[in-house]
């Protein structure tokens, strides 16, 4: 069968409109690696929840995720691991942590944001994470 030019004309747009999609799809995020500061600690070979990831959630998160029950927000807890891996109140299909699997984790989505609305912690809570945090979580 012959190629003709509707055809490749049609794969170009094609091509360009899927570009577009993913260009806007990751518009909002900043990019996946995580670089160190001169002078971070190296990352762990093994990352676990209670030893690297609870000290920085609770620094960060537990003001609204917490273990105050009266203060906790969207019904998420992340000072367990119960908690942070179990699905979410809002959607039983995400996780706001999927071990192994950052891109599949609303927290690390959240984190990486660059959109004031949607970025975890908030602008107004006046808290941010490393890039050293960052990358610990991603981990």
């Amino acid at each position: 069968m012959a190629f003709n030019y509707t055809q490749k004309n049609g794969a170009f747009h094609s091509t360009i409109s899927l570009a577009i999609i993913l260009i806007m799809a990751f518009s909002g995020c900043r990019s996946d690696s995580v670089e160190l500061a001169d002078g971070d600690e190296p990352l762990p070979d093994v990352v676990d929840f209670n030893t690297h990831i609870r000290g920085v959630l609770s620094d960060t998160c537990f003001a609204c995720h917490g273990p105050d029950a009266m203060a906790r927000e969207a019904g998420l807890r992340l000072d367990t691991p119960e908690g942070a891996f179990a699905p979410l109140e809002s959607d039983n299909r995400r996780h706001a942590i999927v071990p192994g699997n950052p891109n599949s984790s609303e927290l690390y989505r959240r984190i990486i944001s660059e959109d004031p609305d949607y970025v975890m912690p908030t602008p107004t809570s006046n808290l941010s994470l490393t890039n050293r945090q960052i990358a610990l979580i991603r981990k």
